[in-house]
């Protein structure tokens, strides 16, 4: 009778045999193919049937960015996930490390580009949560003897931890036992505290213009490979750390995609947090109510109503819109971009737009990790994890924190404010590397000249959060000017404010040179059918400068603070610069839960930006106004 059926009712037929649930693995069409060859020749001819029932059980985010598809593509990209679920469901993790990344990746990218609930909801199904959390207690430590007892920071380590993230809901929290909860901390604790030994930004913190060149331009019309910057050892490695992943070819509906691992820290962090935000910060019994029933007092002091204020910000508060760690937010496409183009702090291309404007703009709240300096100091002179490594070891304590922020935006075609350093950014550096480029032998300088020009490529002026020293903002109504002493003129950005920024791709400089960039991804593609690349649309906005402060009630609780910095285009960086009379700290760190989040490193803001320093987590959450 089914064959009687017109072929597009068959399909319908087809599609509802293939998922008669919306939640739950999708049943395989093989066994109708072997009914006979017309049905056979129906399936496998059926593009729209593979796509509607992929569509249908799965999140299609990425197939937008791969044009022409067909019936074997999205056959394909059934099957892996298919098979992948079915993995997850068995509690399994493949012995071959091969086979392990592979599951890994899948499910990760499931996470990645899981826009409507429809990939969320499959893992659930096949209690994926579970699973993954099995593998970060039992195998986030695999390899540690042969590093000093420290955890690697290896692809699946970051891989677990991020899938871990994202399938975290705050009801798991909540019901979490704290015997477990503590087990999970005491785990991602080394990764959280360890940023003299594993990587906390894409690339260091301490430069703005990347990717960087190949050499370094000195005086005499000569050059110096880059490779000289990493010339500080430590008893933990090379620092700052270079982060040069290699890539990780990622089979996306029969297209490889080039991928780096993500962030692994940054995922620690989220764990961190979520798992002590849970506990309230007390109120002593001799604390005043209220500010108007407080004694004057010369410094800054919390009252009842102040802590009873930050308490209601722990896990997003209660509607999921305040500040803290926020829990349940989707990944964000930034991360994703990332992972294409960041991966080697040498290439990447700067005509991509990683960081959204408008990230940033309001009020962020959260805390940040402080811990003894000796206890510090202890950790960096010693290679080994040091037994019985705990909060408790490193005298370990957060402080509140508020920050209130504003951007100001450089459109594309508009002049640049300096960095610190006064130097214009590098030439354009093509997507690939070039393995020869610094095998060149070219006569050295005197060690003098080498020196200074090493110290202007090293450090762009991360004590001044990539601006010019004493830098200033005037106010002209939309606009505001940016000065400083040392530049020759006052520098006109925008605030973010719509319809301020009014974006015509037509004539936007930026949209003109993606276009130029995408015609070479594109030939490059025609040449090797197994890279796809498809660089972020361009948002007009060519340099973002931050500016901000505590609002008055929040000054008088935790004290007055003055903000500024600058995001990097390359990765999306934040570094922002917090002074206060008593002292200056620099945060640095990325927008994370789709644009809700800002988490990071905070370090002393002074000494040398080579040199491992006083530093310590941070995770602050965006406050709905």
């Amino acid at each position: 009778m089914l064959l009687l059926l017109p072929p597009e009712l068959i399909k319908v037929v087809l599609f509802h045999y293939a998922c008669p649930t919306l939640v739950g693995r999708p049943v395989s069409l093989e066994p109708v193919q072997l009914v006979c060859k017309r049905l056979n020749d129906l399936v496998v001819g059926s593009n729209d049937l593979y796509e509607l029932v992929f569509s249908a059980k799965f999140s299609s985010r990425f197939a937008q960015d791969l044009a022409g598809l067909t019936s074997p593509n999205w056959r394909f990209q059934l099957d892996y996930y298919n098979q992948a679920l079915a993995l997850v469901q068995l509690r399994a993790f493949p012995p071959d490390p091969v086979e392990l990344q592979q599951l890994l990746w899948a499910v990760y990218v499931m996470c990645l580009e899981d826009d409507d609930g429809l990939n969320r909801a499959q893992l659930d199904s096949v209690h994926a949560y579970d699973w993954i959390k099995s593998y970060v207690m039992n195998h986030l430590y695999d390899g540690s003897n042969e590093n000093n007892g420290w955890p690697l920071e290896s692809d699946e380590n970051a891989l677990a931890l991020w899938i871990m993230w994202y399938l975290t809901t705050k009801d798991r929290i909540m019901s979490e036992p704290e015997e477990e909860s503590d087990i999970i901390v005491s785990l991602v604790l080394p990764y959280v505290i360890g940023h003299f030994r594993y990587t906390t930004a894409w690339a260091p913190p301490n430069h703005l213009h990347l990717p960087l060149p190949k050499r370094i331009q000195l005086p005499g019309n000569q050059s110096a490979p880059t490779t000289l910057l990493i010339s500080w050892p430590t008893p933990h490695g090379p620092h700052p750390i270079y982060k040069k992943s290699r890539p990780w070819n990622h089979c996306l509906f029969e297209h490889r995609v080039a991928l780096a691992p993500p962030l692994l820290t940054l995922a620690a962090k989220q764990h961190f947090f979520i798992r002590r935000e849970i506990y309230q910060f007390g109120m002593p019994p001799t604390m005043p109510r209220t500010r108007a029933e407080a004694p004057e007092r010369p410094l800054p002091f919390p009252t009842q109503e102040d802590i009873i204020e930050f308490n209601s910000h722990r896990l997003g508060g209660f509607d999921g819109l305040q500040g803290g760690t926020k829990i349940g937010c989707r990944l964000a496409r930034a991360e994703w971009r990332r992972m294409q183009y960041c991966a080697n702090p040498w290439s990447g291309s700067r005509v991509s737009n990683i960081y959204i404007p408008g990230s940033l703009s309001g009020l962020f709240v959260g805390r940040m990790l402080m811990m003894n300096e000796f206890a510090l100091a202890g950790l960096l002179a010693n290679a080994a994890l040091p037994a019985g490594l705990s909060e408790m070891l490193l005298s370990m304590t957060v402080t509140p924190v508020y920050m209130r922020l504003e951007e100001l935006v450089c459109r594309h075609g508009e002049d640049v404010l300096p960095s610190t350093r006064l130097r214009p950014p590098p030439p354009e550096s093509p997507l690939s590397e070039d393995s020869d480029s610094d095998s060149e032998d070219v006569p050295m300088p005197l060690q003098e000249e080498l020196d200074h020009a090493l110290a202007q490529a090293f450090d762009d002026g991360m004590a001044n959060a990539f601006l010019p020293p004493q830098t200033s903002f005037h106010n002209r109504g939309e606009d505001v000017g940016i000065s400083a002493p040392g530049l020759d003129r006052t520098y006109d950005y925008h605030r973010l404010v719509e319809p301020s920024l009014v974006h015509d791709p037509e004539a936007c400089p930026g949209c003109i040179r993606r276009e130029e960039k995408m015609r070479e991804i594109w030939q490059q593609d025609i040449e090797n059918e197994a890279t796809r690349q498809v660089l972020p649309p361009c948002t007009g906005v060519q340099d973002v400068v931050i500016r901000g402060d505590t609002d008055l009630k929040h000054t008088r609780a935790w004290g007055a603070f003055t903000i500024a910095g600058r995001v990097r285009q390359w990765d999306g960086l934040i570094v922002l610069m917090r002074r206060s009379t008593l002292a200056t700290t620099i945060f640095y760190g990325y927008i994370t839960n789709d644009g809700m989040s800002f988490s990071g490193n905070w370090r002393i803001g002074t000494g040398d930006p080579g040199m491992p320093a006083l530093e310590g987590a941070f995770s602050l959450g965006k406050v709905a106004e």
